[in-house]
C-alpha cells in the first residue's frame, strides 16, 4: 500500500503509527502538544526513535470526552499538518470522524484518514473514494454486554460486514485499514478477546491497525495482579507486550504512544519470525 511517499508491505512488515494529540483532554497526552512547536519537536523525537506514520488527531476520543467543534478540530490540526509538511515527509494520518475535517487535512498534505466513527459521516465514505487515499475503517458499534467468550469474533463479523458497506459506497478494498477497536466497545473483557482472535481478524484479507496503547483495558489487569490503580504513563510495558503479540500475528501497522520501547517488542517479534528487520 502507497501512504504518502512510502511503500509499506504489510505482508512482511509490522510499522508504528505514532500518536499526536493536539487536544487538551486526551487520556494519555492531552495537553501535552497543543503548542505547533511543542508539537513539531514531539514529531522529531519520534522519528529518530523509528516512527514509520504520524497520526494527528485534534478531538479526543475517549469514554466520555466533549466533541468539540468542526471549527475548533480544524484550528488544531491545520496548523500541524502545514507546519510539518514544510519540513518533514513523514507519511501523515488524520484522525477524525468528519468528512469536512478530512477534507481539509488532505488538502494540507495529510496522505491517510484514521476514522474511529465507522462511517457515521454520510460525506466520509465519498470523499475517501474520490480521494483514492488509505483508510482506516473501526467499527464501534459491537458493544460488550454480551458473553465474553467469542466476542473477538463478533467484533470481526461486524468489521467485515462494515467493510463491504465501505466497499459497495466506492472506496476500493485496496484502500482499506481494518482497526478492530480496541478501548471502544465498552468492556476490558472483549478488548483481552479480540487481542486472542488478532490472528484470525489479520487473516481476514485486510491490513489490521491495532491501537490499544496505554488503554485501560491494560490497567485493569495490573489492577489485578497488584492491587491499585495505575495512570495511563504507567501501562507502557503492557502496551510493548501488545506490540509483541500484536506482530506474531500479524499486524500491519501498531498505533503507539512510546515509539523506542515499541520499535523493541516489534523487532524482536519479526526476529522470530525471520522477517527482516
Amino acid at each position: 500500500m502507497r501512504i504518502g511517499n512510502r511503500d509499506f508491505d504489510f505482508a512482511d512488515h509490522t510499522y508504528l503509527m505514532g500518536i499526536l494529540n493536539v487536544t487538551p483532554d486526551s487520556f494519555s497526552d492531552g495537553g501535552s502538544y497543543a503548542d505547533t512547536e511543542e508539537a513539531l519537536l514531539r514529531v522529531f523525537v519520534m522519528e529518530k526513535e523509528g516512527m514509520d506514520i504520524l497520526d494527528i488527531g485534534g478531538e479526543s476520543t475517549r469514554p466520555g470526552a466533549s466533541f468539540v467543534s468542526e471549527e475548533e478540530e480544524l484550528g488544531r490540526v491545520l496548523p500541524v499538518i502545514e507546519a510539518l509538511r514544510k519540513v518533514s515527509d513523514i507519511p501523515l494520518s488524520v484522525d477524525t470522524r468528519r468528512a469536512r475535517v478530512a477534507e481539509a487535512a488532505l488538502d494540507a498534505g495529510a496522505d491517510l484518514i484514521n476514522d474511529v466513527s465507522g462511517l457515521e459521516d454520510p460525506g466520509m465514505a465519498p470523499l475517501i473514494a474520490e480521494r483514492g487515499v488509505p483508510y482506516v475503517l473501526m467499527d464501534p458499534s459491537f458493544q460488550g454486554d454480551g458473553p465474553e467468550e467469542g466476542s473477538g469474533k463478533r467484533v470481526l463479523a461486524s468489521m467485515m460486514a462494515l467493510a463491504e458497506k465501505a466497499e459497495r459506497a466506492g472506496i476500493l478494498r485496496e484502500q482499506l485499514i481494518l482497526d478492530p477497536g480496541i478501548g471502544f466497545h465498552g468492556s476490558g473483557k472483549v478488548d483481552l478477546d479480540i487481542v486472542r482472535e488478532l490472528p484470525a481478524i489479520c487473516s481476514a484479507g485486510y491490513p489490521v491497525l491495532v491501537g490499544g496503547s496505554r488503554k485501560s483495558f491494560l490497567g485493569k489487569l495490573y489492577a489485578e495482579r497488584m492491587g491499585r490503580e495505575t495512570d495511563a504513563k504507567e501501562r507502557v510495558g503492557g502496551t510493548v507486550a501488545l506490540t509483541f503479540a500484536a506482530t506474531l500475528a500479524g499486524a500491519g501497522i501498531i498505533r503507539v504512544h512510546d515509539i523506542w520501547d515499541n520499535v523493541q517488542g516489534v523487532a524482536l517479534a519479526e526476529g522470530m519470525m525471520r522477517r527482516p528487520v
